[in-house]
């Protein structure tokens, strides 16, 4: 396996902390910030890991848990949990406040900006009961947590009151994975040693709305991006090989209950009229979106329930039944094995798909 990493990119911390805490074998590679190292995609993306397969990983948290399972350390649920909340939660106001700190050199309101996350951060470890967040060795969420609070957490001139969390912090950066870590990437220069990379990533804009993601611009951000041929091309070759790389998702045991210790997830969609034959924007714009998220759901071990089914009530339904000169009931036995039928060719994999006239429903 190759890593290509750049200094001065604070994604790289916590790829290249992982590599030193698992031992997993990996030749490290320094690149420029603009240098593509993923053949297929148009923009710039570090770290990346190139695969023995010859795949590439181009995001640093995934790059991290792929180290981590590598070497034998699996993630369990309360790991992915902080992992999700590190993407979407922390990283748009990191990036926000490490562009007040370093390019606008408002550490101050940097500070300010990021109390929100690391109050939450300090609660959670106040109450924990093991030195590192999950449990009484180094996890990969220590690991991408501290690669990512890594510049603010040890820039003097951002002050932070959270017992906890730097108690925390400080443990880590004892370890001497962390300390190589950093000095590859900062070379000791703190902050200042991220003003080549940061003045290269678009503006951060505050609020919801942007991507939270941690290793690439947002594609939002960048405006209308035309698809290179390339990319087209790594897609079709990716999906022909289809997911022989992905473990296979576990039997589902009907009927689903909720289960202790496990991801529990009820998910529907927009049930459906019965008053038509449904055609694809229809099945794209209602039960597809939840199939797919369902889907993703079992093949990261959540325990998934997903139900839907015909929607029976209301005036459509009874002006469809004149039209075609049958009684409601009628119409609606007709279309509810229409509907079925189709989504049953499609592959749509409900765990129950029912009908809103049946007494349960009802």
């Amino acid at each position: 396996m190759k890593l290509y990493i750049s200094e001065g990119n604070p994604h790289c911390l916590k790829v290249l902390a992982a590599v030193e805490v698992t031992g997993v074998q990996c030749d490290v590679q320094c690149v420029n910030h603009e240098e593509r190292v993923v053949p297929f995609l148009s923009r710039p993306a570090l770290p990346a890991l190139l695969l023995p397969s010859g795949d590439h990983l181009f995001s640093s948290n995934a790059i991290c848990q792929y180290l981590f399972e590598t070497s034998g350390q699996n993630a369990s649920t309360l790991i992915n949990q902080w992992l999700e909340w590190e993407s979407t939660e922390l990283q748009p106001v990191l990036l926000q406040a490490l562009h007040m700190a370093v390019l606008q050199g408002k550490a101050t309101e940097a500070s300010k900006s990021l109390q929100g996350p690391l109050s939450y951060l300090d609660q959670c470890l106040s109450k924990g009961t093991t030195p590192y967040l999950t449990a009484e060795a180094v996890s990969v969420v220590d690991v991408v947590l501290w690669g990512a609070l890594h510049p603010v957490l040890s820039d003097a001139s951002l002050a932070f009151e959270c017992k906890s969390v730097r108690a925390w912090f400080d443990r880590l950066a004892g370890e001497k994975a962390c300390q190589a870590a950093a000095q590859r990437v900062l070379q000791g220069k703190g902050l200042e040693a991220l003003k080549s990379f940061m003045q290269k990533q678009p503006v951060p804009h505050s609020g919801s709305g942007q991507r939270r993601d941690n290793s690439t611009p947002s594609e939002a951000e960048e405006g209308e991006r035309v698809v290179s041929e390339e990319e087209m091309e790594s897609a079709a070759q990716t999906w022909s090989r289809g997911l022989t790389g992905c473990p296979a998702a576990p039997e589902r045991q009907h009927p689903i209950l909720p289960q202790e210790g496990r991801r529990n997830v009820l998910l529907t969609s927009a049930l459906p009229y019965v008053n038509n034959v449904p055609h694809l924007g229809n099945i794209i714009g209602c039960v597809l979106s939840a199939d797919v998220f369902a889907r993703y759901g079992r093949l990261r071990g959540w325990n998934v329930l997903y139900v839907c089914g015909t929607d029976e009530y209301g005036t459509a339904t009874e002006n469809k039944a004149r039209e075609e000169g049958l009684t409601p009931q009628q119409v609606c036995d007709k279309y509810h094995a229409v509907h079925a039928d189709i989504y049953r060719w499609f592959q749509v994999d409900f765990d129950y798909f029912g009908r809103t006239t049946t007494p349960k429903q009802t």
